[in-house]
């Protein structure tokens, strides 16, 4: 029986264990992706620029 409670409470920290170790390396993955800078957050319009400007 001590077995048992031992091999459930085991099972338990496994458990905890791996769901914190995905949270914590979900939130490391987001902290080290390079920010987006949006201009349209900042109240700017974008401006798009065509590829070819030989006409002007």
């Amino acid at each position: 029986m001590k077995s048992l409670i031992n091999y459930l409470n085991n099972m338990r920290w496994n458990r905890m264990f791996t769901i914190v170790l995905s949270i914590s390396i979900l939130l490391f993955t987001q902290a080290c992706a390079p920010r987006r800078i949006s201009t349209q957050s900042a109240g700017g319009s974008p401006v798009s620029y065509p590829f070819n400007q030989a006409g002007n």
